[in-house]
């Protein structure tokens, strides 16, 4: 039967590896003492393009089985030694306690023992409320309240780290969470922890520490809790309509209130009726942040949705495409629950979408070069700058204010007049015929002459 060893990404047969370590790495040592030294600088060869530590070649060779743990321990102390005496496989946390605190090998101890003395070493950092018996960690607090603790070179919070260690150094499954189940977040009294969703952690203890925003909290809300309390307990004493004319209250409170649309953790009666219905609204709540998670669009989003807006499409004489959904200008649709006009959609899908940094660092647009702005037909449109776009709305009359004629006047007029007379000709207000004279305001336009810098170029 031949053996096969793995090392991270490369897997090695038993002869492949006895191959390597004679002609590689023992003819690459030399004896000292009881040590025998890789001479090499590097501690790792390269194998199919692949780096080893050339430790864990020579200890799989030796005893002909994969590694049990991932720390390699020297017992002669010298990191260049790879005797098979002197090299032993340990787990982290033994090798913390060998090369960081000293420890000799046959002096390490065992998982349980070590268990045991972590768990005595938090109680000792403690402080226990007799009124509460909850177990207060007196050591490290963070900003939030929760204690610090390290165990085996991670660093952990100290209500979970004593759930661990009472499990016998598992860790926390993935998905849940070490709630507390008294208010104190310094405690790790393991009889106050118990596991949870975060959604729990988040949901739950905020009820009970009484610090959500709902009923009378709620800033929306429009009547006292006292009277949503009889209008939940009025549920079988008559219709919506006539509990509305004897609470005088809307009849959409009171209806709200019945079906648990509102004021949902009130009893009515004593029995707690819409507990199936807050359920529902925290399982719509979850689905709905996924759903409204921005993705960038894909070419097949961008396909699908087009594909929808033709269907709402009609195509006028004179070749414009507009929607016949809605009159509105720069009509709208939603990619991947992210409102965008159909202009621009239509545009980024027949010639490619410009990045959204680059398109604002150089002001870049898409412009109506027709002037209709409900028109999305790709061949109308064209890509510009924001000075191309405004003397295009210009051009077109569509720009809101005055037209290109009128400020034309008005400029010509600057000499002539005063600017309050001119602003009575026209009906305007003073501040505009300033900013035409100041060229402020229509700056591309000179006096007897309504040519613009885009004309021009």
């Amino acid at each position: 039967m031949n053996l096969t060893f793995s090392f991270k990404n490369l897997t090695l047969s038993c002869a492949e590896l006895t191959k390597i370590v004679e002609e590689r790495i023992l003819n690459n040592t030399v004896v000292q003492a009881d040590c025998l030294i890789w001479q090499k600088k590097s501690s790792k060869i390269e194998i199919r393009k692949k780096c080893v530590q050339v430790v864990q070649l020579v200890y799989v060779h030796y005893h002909k089985q994969p590694m049990s743990e991932s720390f390699i321990f020297h017992t002669c102390m010298n990191p260049k030694c790879i005797a098979e005496k002197h090299i032993r496989c340990v787990s982290q946390r033994d090798g913390i306690l060998l090369n960081k605190v000293g420890w000799e090998f046959e002096s390490l101890p065992t998982k349980e023992l070590s268990i045991k003395g972590r768990l005595n070493s938090l109680l000792a950092m403690s402080k226990k409320d007799e009124q509460t018996g909850c177990i207060i960690y007196t050591g490290f607090i963070d900003i939030r309240g929760y204690g610090k603790a390290e165990w085996e070179g991670v660093q952990y919070s100290a209500h979970v780290l004593a759930w661990m260690l009472v499990n016998n150094g598992s860790t926390v499954p993935d998905g849940k969470t070490v709630r507390h189940k008294c208010t104190t977040k310094a405690c790790f009294n393991i009889d106050h922890l118990e596991l949870g969703t975060h959604a729990q952690n988040m949901y739950e203890d905020r009820i009970r520490d009484n610090t959500i925003n709902r009923g009378s909290k709620n800033s929306a809300t429009k009547i006292s809790e006292d009277l949503a309390q009889k209008l939940k307990d009025s549920y079988y004493e008559g219709f919506a309509k006539e509990r509305a004319k004897q609470f005088e209250v809307s009849i959409s409170i009171v209806q709200r209130i019945d079906t648990g649309a509102c004021w949902d953790y009130l009893l009515r009666n004593g029995e707690d009726v819409h507990a199936e219905v807050r359920k529902r609204k925290r399982k719509n709540r979850i689905e709905n942040s996924v759903k409204r998670k921005r993705t960038n669009p894909t070419q097949e989003d961008y396909e699908r949705t087009w594909n929808r807006v033709l269907q709402q499409t009609k195509y006028e004489d004179t070749g414009c495409m507009v929607s016949i959904k809605t009159t509105e200008i720069y009509p709208i649709c939603s990619l991947n629950n992210r409102i965008r006009p159909i202009h621009i959609l239509a545009w980024e899908l027949h010639h490619g979408r410009c990045h959204e940094g680059y398109a604002k660092s150089k002001n870049l647009c898409v412009r109506h070069i027709y002037g209709n702005a409900c028109c999305y037909n790709p061949d109308h449109l064209k890509i510009g700058t924001a000075e191309e776009n405004s003397y295009d709305r210009r051009r077109h009359g569509t720009m809101q204010g005055i037209s290109e004629e009128t400020a034309r006047e008005i400029y010509d007029l600057k000499s002539t007049m005063s600017q309050k007379d001119i602003a009575e000709k026209f009906n305007v207000s003073v501040c505009i015929v300033r900013s035409i004279h100041r060229q402020t305001r229509h700056k591309y336009l000179h006096r007897n002459n309504g040519t613009s810098a885009v004309e021009e170029k």
